[in-house]
């Protein structure tokens, strides 16, 4: 691979927070459909059962007044 210029810096600074968020998002609706979560890991895919005790719990939300 090649350099990264500035503008494409700018482009990937949000990457891995968003690719954070997903997965949260992806347990989240795994959890709550009893369904399973699908990942690739060390060359494999695998199916993942979300147990409610797998997950951590949720942060409160904040309600605005």
């Amino acid at each position: 691979m090649g350099r990264v210029n500035q503008s494409d810096k700018a482009a990937l600074s949000g990457v891995t927070a968003a690719l954070q968020r997903a997965g949260v998002r992806a347990r989240e609706l795994a959890r709550q459909t009893h369904t399973p979560l699908v990942v690739y890991r060390n060359g494999k895919i695998e199916h993942q059962e979300m147990a409610a005790s797998s997950l951590p719990a949720p942060k409160p939300s904040r309600q605005k007044r």
